[in-house]
């Protein structure tokens, strides 16, 4: 989604509602409380599959640079109390702007 969007195509806003609702619940008792119908991933799914199996001849450069880049920014953020606070803060700030804007809305997407 992230490549699509970047590149001006139109994304599903199903799987985007599921993916930030999934950021913001940061005490879940199992994955089925951070994503309770992940049929809505099955293609982002397939994907991260392909690319991170030995055996896909064909990979696309660009998404094996955004899986890198989110594994090195996790690793950073575990790393760091203060970036985790901030992130912490963040997400209070945007669960905030939910009560008067539904998810998807451009400045709340912003705002992740």
């Amino acid at each position: 989604m992230i490549q699509q969007a970047a590149k001006g195509q139109s994304i599903n806003y199903e799987t985007l509602d599921a993916l930030l609702r999934g950021v913001l619940n940061t005490n879940p008792e199992s994955p089925e409380d951070v994503y309770p119908n992940p049929a809505v991933f099955e293609a982002g799914s397939a994907l991260l599959v392909h690319q991170l199996s030995g055996q896909a001849t064909a990979k696309d450069v660009e998404v094996t640079r955004y899986l890198a880049g989110i594994m090195s920014l996790a690793k950073k953020v575990m790393k760091s109390q203060a970036a985790g606070t901030e992130l912490s803060q963040a997400i209070k700030n945007i669960e905030r702007r939910l009560e008067h804007f539904e998810i998807t809305e451009p400045s709340v997407v912003e705002n992740f």
